[in-house]
């Protein structure tokens, strides 16, 4: 998915090559797996309540603004800001419905996930 200029949206899920050429606001989560595939890159800033990497190489070209940020894989980075961390856990992040502890590290029902934002749920603990 390419975008030229700025996006909107409630939640945000991706899982393949994602291309924001400017500023990203995002007013709930922002989700991306892709089994360390693809990646996500905004070109400005990108503006969201949580953001959880749960296998998808995130880079933002301007500031990270998040109340949460969650990382399993890969790095959530900004050029702006190379000293940002995902230090959140999923625990503080999600409700515990969505999320599958059968695995060695804790990561989200997806199926469940989007069942639940199309219901109008909203996803935080």
């Amino acid at each position: 998915m390419g975008v030229l200029g700025d996006f909107t949206a409630e939640h945000f899920l991706t899982y393949g090559l994602t291309i924001i050429g400017k500023k990203a606001a995002v007013r709930g989560l922002l989700y991306g797996n892709s089994l360390n595939d693809y990646f996500l890159e905004i070109g400005g800033d990108l503006n969201v309540h949580a953001v959880i990497e749960g296998g998808h190489f995130c880079q933002v070209g301007g500031q990270i603004k998040c109340q949460f940020a969650v990382r399993t894989v890969n790095k959530i980075s900004s050029k702006a800001a190379p000293a940002f961390t995902a230090s959140d856990t999923i625990h503080s992040v999600l409700t515990p419905g969505l999320i599958d502890e059968s695995g060695r590290i804790p990561v989200v029902k997806e199926r469940e996930l989007i069942e639940w934002l199309a219901a109008g749920k909203s996803p935080f603990s």
